[in-house]
């Protein structure tokens, strides 16, 4: 699928679509948003993810095929400074939050 953000095309990469709350893997999002996200575990069923100097709690996320998956939630989008605009056949396209 494409991932557009703010106009430009990012590219192709496999993201399991939702109308507001697409899934992308940890590594993927990293590679679309030029990000360098990790994250460790947390209290119960959440994690924490490490975004340089700031982190966050989450429990949008699940593991498939030994990859973390993040379930981009309108909340989770907000954190992470993206919001999805439109999901359809052709693309994921979202734009700059902050």
């Amino acid at each position: 699928m494409l991932v557009h953000i703010d106009g430009r095309t990012l590219g192709y990469a496999f993201v399991i679509p939702h109308t507001t709350s697409p899934y992308m893997s940890l590594n993927t999002f990293n590679l679309m948003f030029g990000r360098s996200l990790l994250w460790v575990p947390h209290e119960g069923k959440t994690i924490r993810i490490l975004d340089g100097g700031h982190s966050l709690i989450t429990g949008d996320y699940d593991f498939a095929d030994e990859r973390l998956w993040l379930r981009l939630t309108p909340a989770l989008q907000d954190a992470l400074g993206i919001q999805l605009q439109v999901a359809s056949s052709d693309g994921l396209f979202f734009k700059t939050a902050r």
